[in-house]
């Protein structure tokens, strides 16, 4: 419209010399040429009966572009190489439910000869990617989920990425957002100790209300990154360390700073790799960070005496802690590095050695959780940590601005939120109490593994449990599958507990998936199918 008045007052203006042509024609005219040279967004549709049935046909996009992908099993791979603007993202989502699987398997993600090194290579910039699964991006070293490699503002929502090498990588961002996504089970073992679920670079990333898990061979999350945002978060069980964000190129300049405000961060009993490793602000490498941890209102739980909560590993790196919960372990911060960490009124357990910086610190042999036994760490009404928090923490951003930290969410199990309740007093760590429950998905399990063969089904023993809410509750169930080499067809689909039947021997996902009409979950298992 702007390009159409220019046009229109350009030829307003000569109107005396374009006795020739009517004006206006001549606006008419002008307005259909820049109209030319603009393209229009695009829906595609990807899926079974679609016009594309597979993300490969799809053509190259334009910015405001939007690509709908249906439900299914994709075994393909893509760079995606276009880029949209600011103000009009490429956006790719996946339709319904369950989402659209992306399923790597047997395909060439090497990075080399034109093959990307994950199973969606954005080279492009401003993409929104929400709704999608994507699994078994290997290459025996770096193969990642989702890969970013262009220097511009992305956003990934409502995702899950599973049993790749790496989960999400990014070589450079200017503006990551990572909302609501579940990122476990990556890693290999032949890259033991540094495949992670998160490995990051670039200038800014947040993370928040995501469910980050059982990394396998590495960390859950790891960044070089110069600031990084994680809120809300569930962080748990990674094999090598829970958080680490160390140095890199981007780190050396000043404000390359950290902030984690109401994460529930938790290590598992049984490392078998790094078993001290929970929180490293610092360095692995030698090198620069030029920053501050700013650590508020979390819940830090150690699964084994050995681990060390906080280190700061470089030399002009420094970690300020207040209002956390600190509980598992009686080191809180490395001897090596404790100089170089602060703290205010944190809960730690009375037989821990109390860090020189700390002050005010509250101790005990129990914070006053509901149920540590069964991860349960909200707050009972009794609880020392109630109404005892600093209430106006704050923190600097990467570029040097002062903002307020005080929690405004917390995460519900998974992949939720709910508002944080306030009464003037803040509670220590990552949970109010009184804040009102929200409604939370259905709890799924889709029972163990099968062998089964193309003579006799598969007794599948699902189990689905729900809070009630919202009322009336609506819970459904069904089965699915989700991959494998022929079909497979379920006696009663909508029971959690029936017997399914396949076409051809192999190896099936099944899905079991719940709603209660408001929020939904799933769980997996395999079906190894034999001929006899």
């Amino acid at each position: 419209m702007k390009q159409f008045l220019q046009c229109a007052t350009f030829f307003a203006a000569r109107a005396k010399s374009l006795k020739s042509l009517p004006m206006l024609l001549a606006v008419l005219v002008c307005y259909l040429f820049l109209g030319a040279g603009a393209a229009s967004a695009a829906v595609y549709q990807v899926g079974v009966g679609k016009p594309y049935t597979t993300i490969a046909s799809l053509p190259a996009l334009n910015p405001g572009d939007v690509v709908e992908i249906y439900p299914g099993t994709y075994n393909e791979v893509r760079k995606w190489t276009t880029s949209g603007t600011a103000g009009n993202p490429i956006t790719i989502r996946g339709m319904g439910s369950p989402r659209p699987l992306i399923d790597a398997n047997k395909k060439n993600i090497s990075g080399s000869n034109g093959n990307p090194r994950a199973i969606w290579q954005i080279e492009g910039s401003y993409y929104v990617i929400e709704n999608l699964e994507f699994i078994n991006g290997r290459n025996g070293n770096n193969g990642a989920g989702i890969r970013l490699l262009s220097a511009s503002s992305h956003t990934i929502r409502n995702c899950k990425i599973t049993y790749c090498d790496m989960g999400m990588m990014s070589d450079n961002n200017t503006d990551l957002l990572v909302d609501r996504c579940e990122i476990a089970f990556n890693g290999t073992r032949k890259y033991n100790g540094f495949s992670h679920n998160f490995y990051l670079n670039g200038n800014k990333a947040t993370v928040q209300f995501c469910y980050i898990h059982d990394a396998l061979y590495g960390q859950n999350f790891k960044t070089r990154g110069h600031y990084t945002e994680l809120l809300y978060n569930y962080i748990a069980d990674s094999n090598e360390g829970e958080v680490g964000p160390v140095d890199g190129t981007d780190t050396t300049t000043p404000n390359s700073n950290m902030v984690m405000i109401g994460n529930l961060v938790i290590s598992k009993p049984n490392r078998t790799g790094n078993t001290s490793k929970f929180i490293d602000f610092g360095a692995d490498s030698g090198g620069v960070h030029n920053g501050t941890l700013y650590l508020v209102n979390n819940t830090l739980i150690a699964g084994s005496s050995a681990i060390a909560f906080l280190s700061a590993s470089a030399t002009d790196a420094r970690i300020v802690a207040e209002n956390n919960v600190f509980y598992g372990s009686n080191t809180i911060a490395s001897a090596a590095t404790a100089a170089r960490i602060s703290g205010d009124t944190n809960w730690i357990p009375a037989s821990a050695v109390v860090p020189s910086g700390f002050s005010n610190s509250l101790s005990g042999a129990d914070p006053g959780f509901v149920n540590a036994a069964q991860r349960n760490y909200h707050l009972t009404s009794a609880a020392a940590c109630r109404n005892v928090g600093l209430n106006a923490p704050v923190y600097y951003d990467g570029s040097g601005v002062l903002h307020s930290a005080v929690p405004l969410f917390e995460y519900v199990e998974h992949l939720n939120s709910v508002a944080r309740a306030s009464d003037g007093s803040l509670d220590i760590g990552a949970f109010e109490y009184g804040t009102v429950a929200a409604n939370q998905p259905p709890v799924v399990t889709a029972g163990p593994d099968q062998i089964a063969s193309l003579r006799s089904p598969a007794v599948l023993q699902g189990e689905v449990t729900d809070d009630g809410l919202p009322e009336p509750s609506a819970l459904t169930v069904a089965w699915s599958v989700i991959s494998g080499p022929g079909t497979g067809s379920f006696l009663s689909p909508n029971t959690p507990t029936t017997m399914a039947t396949f076409s051809a021997k192999g190896t099936y996902l099944l899905r079991l998936m719940a709603s209660d009409g408001e929020l939904s979950s799933f769980a997996e298992v395999t079906v190894k199918v034999k001929r006899k």
